[in-house]
């Protein structure tokens, strides 16, 4: 009778851990973006890069702009707070701003050319669980600008492989994807992104602990059981 009850008591324990699964974990992260003009990304010659710092949401973000003939691209940094997981949470990466000017001389001809850039982004993981650390990603892609001029035109997103894995780092694991891309509307207040999901696995100390203390009555049990028949 009590080795059965031992044996109901370690099955509550591997219940209770598959029912509790994962434990929160909490990360914070920022993100920097460069362009490539000569690089993977192949950004059309004749571009000017320069620096750039926007206000999103009331908070600055620092980035570059890419202009070519009357339209100007920014792609943004983002700088977030806290995040945690499991469960899938979806980040924003990167903000891109579209502007054009109409051409005095031809109004109705649009600007096409190609961005190349770079996204680092750096996750920092808050203990508990696991211990303080960082881990800088980088990602790169293309935008595409096709015949942009005032209210119209297209800009379209190539994301470079990889750009999905898993990380492993203060004692966390951490597995995600930089899958998705918003277009911004061009000459529009709001603004495109870049985004991803991630989920980290975290055993839960407290079930772990009682699926240990379970399967230790049951072994002890079982050698007493042992040395009574012997």
């Amino acid at each position: 009778m009590k080795f059965s009850r031992m044996f109901a008591a370690t099955l509550a324990a591997v219940a209770t851990l598959a029912m509790v699964g994962p434990a929160r974990a909490d990360f914070s992260y920022s993100t920097a973006i460069a362009f490539d003009p000569t690089g993977t990304g192949s950004t059309s010659s004749g571009v000017a890069i320069a620096p750039v710092t926007v206000t999103v949401n009331g908070e600055p973000e620092n980035g570059f702009s890419a202009t070519l003939g009357g339209t100007t691209i920014s792609m943004l940094g983002a700088n977030r707070g806290g995040f945690s997981v499991p469960g899938i949470s979806t980040l924003s990466f990167a903000d891109i701003k579209a502007t054009t000017t109409t051409s005095a001389a031809n109004p109705l001809v649009g600007d096409t050319f190609d961005i190349g850039y770079t996204l680092s982004i750096t996750l920092t993981n808050s203990p508990p669980p696991g211990s303080a650390a960082s881990r800088t990603l980088s990602l790169s892609g293309r935008l595409s600008v096709i015949n942009v001029n005032v209210g119209s035109g297209e800009i379209t997103n190539l994301f470079f492989a990889p750009n999905s894995g898993t990380v492993n780092f203060g004692g966390i694991s951490l597995t995600g994807a930089v899958n998705q891309y918003a277009a911004p509307t061009i000459n529009d207040a709001s603004f495109g992104s870049i985004s991803g999901r991630a989920v980290a696995a975290v055993p839960e100390p407290g079930s772990l602990a009682l699926l240990g203390l379970g399967g230790a009555g049951l072994a002890a049990m079982y050698r007493r059981k042992a040395k009574a028949k012997a």
